[in-house]
């Protein structure tokens, strides 16, 4: 919870360094991440007990959200708070305060995977994910395990 509200501390007093870092890029995150999870707005809202449209209004930026709001969301859609509000350099890659958050969800390989995808370069990760979603239709020849 500290590190928490170190966090979003931080990023108030380094807001005119990242003039976009918004609730909206939070609350896009977290519809990113819904819609990873096949949850409704409104099942997230009955989760959170308050209305869909509220779930709409974070979203989009137009409500801004609490620490402890940040931290409840993240728990029900199985990520980190860092993840949620991870300051972004202009070239869309972490600016180094919550770059390396630790992925919570998942099974050991999906977080490894998610760990490595991390650190690949944009351009790179393009390619890789194209292949990912070609295995994944099947498109892609199986080859023996390493």
């Amino acid at each position: 919870m500290l590190k928490l509200v170190v966090m979003v501390q931080n990023m108030k007093e380094n807001a005119y360094l990242h003039p976009h870092i918004s609730s909206r890029e939070i609350g896009e995150r977290i519809r990113q991440r819904r819609r990873e999870l096949h949850i409704s707005q409104e099942r997230l809202a009955e989760m959170l007990n308050v209305s869909f449209q509220q779930i709409q209004r974070y979203e989009c930026g137009t409500n801004k959200l609490n620490v402890e709001n940040i931290q409840v969301i993240a728990r029900l859609l199985n990520v980190s708070p860092a993840e949620l509000i991870e300051l972004k350099d202009d070239k869309g890659n972490g600016a180094g305060m919550v770059q390396d958050a630790a992925v919570t969800w998942g099974n050991p390989d999906e977080r490894e995977l998610v760990r490595r995808f991390r650190q690949i370069d944009k351009k790179n990760r393009k390619a890789i994910l194209a292949v990912v979603k070609m295995a994944a239709q099947g498109c892609v020849s199986q080859t023996t395990e390493v």
